[in-house]
């Protein structure tokens, strides 16, 4: 299985984060995975762009960078418990340690579901174990 760019490892070991989303489970889901009548707050992820990260004289790219889009689910925008905002902050903190923020949108109340949603673009990175394993 490849090993694709996750923020999934990230946040459930953060502590701040989890405190909001929960730790059984994790609330944070790929894209569309997140099962009916979840719990909010919740986390989901996907990377619609995932490149090589070419060297020429690695004899492979030793990496892989994804542009992933991790978007915050919450029941309500700010000031409550668990807001949609103190999660997106939280978020935002954990992933920035180790990765590159590249957008944010306040994407407000979905008119057909009600929740708040706000998104983030982050560029992560997956170095490759079979590459930096070889005997060169």
């Amino acid at each position: 299985m490849i090993d694709l760019p996750n923020p999934f490892r990230v946040l459930a070991a953060d502590p701040a984060v989890t405190d909001l989303i929960g730790t059984n489970p994790v609330r944070c889901f790929p894209h569309g995975q997140a099962p009916q009548g979840v719990a909010y707050p919740y986390v989901t992820h996907m990377a619609p762009s995932i490149r090589p990260i070419n060297s020429l004289d690695s004899g492979g790219a030793p990496a892989d960078t994804a542009l992933v889009q991790v978007s915050i689910w919450s029941s309500n925008a700010g000031g409550a418990v668990a807001s949609a905002d103190q999660v997106y902050r939280a978020v935002r903190a954990a992933l920035e340690v180790d990765h590159d923020i590249e957008a944010l949108r306040d994407k407000g109340k979905d008119a057909a579901t009600g929740s708040y949603r706000i998104d983030l673009d982050v560029r992560m990175f997956a170095h490759r174990v079979d590459i930096a394993e070889r005997a060169y």
